[in-house]
């Protein structure tokens, strides 16, 4: 699983290199200017989802559930919602608007998290939104 990143030149045919590039997983063709940026984003990310679900589970056990499942649940959490991001083909933003019903248990995290440092204080999730 994960991403290479491969800034191609004139001088290499994408047709014979795309083979040999996709055996060892899924290739993104990049601009130059990107590259350290997408090698370094690439590498580091599992970093902060692994920090997530840490911070997730301990939420769960921090409300009084047991260690094995809070942390269950957040895995679960963390694979459906990858998995409804990719088959839906929607913006999160929305999905956080499907999700969150008027006075519940969503929307009421979503208050606590804005009021949080959660989130960089220069928020920009996407220009349709924010």
């Amino acid at each position: 699983m994960g991403y290479s990143g491969v800034v191609k030149n004139d001088r290499a045919n994408q047709t014979v290199i795309e083979d040999f590039l996709n055996s060892f997983g899924k290739v993104d063709y990049i601009d130059e200017s990107l590259l350290d940026v997408f090698t370094g984003y690439g590498v580091a990310g599992p970093n902060y989802i692994y920090n997530f679900l840490i911070s997730f589970t301990n939420a769960g056990v921090l409300a009084g559930m047991p260690r094995q499942q809070a942390n269950k649940l957040a895995l679960e959490n963390l694979r459906a919602a990858a998995a409804f991001v990719e088959q839906s083909g929607k913006h999160p933003a929305e999905l956080l608007d499907i999700n969150n019903s008027a006075g519940g248990v969503g929307i009421t995290a979503q208050h606590e998290l804005d009021k949080s440092s959660f989130f960089s204080r220069n928020r920009k999730c996407c220009p349709c939104c924010c």
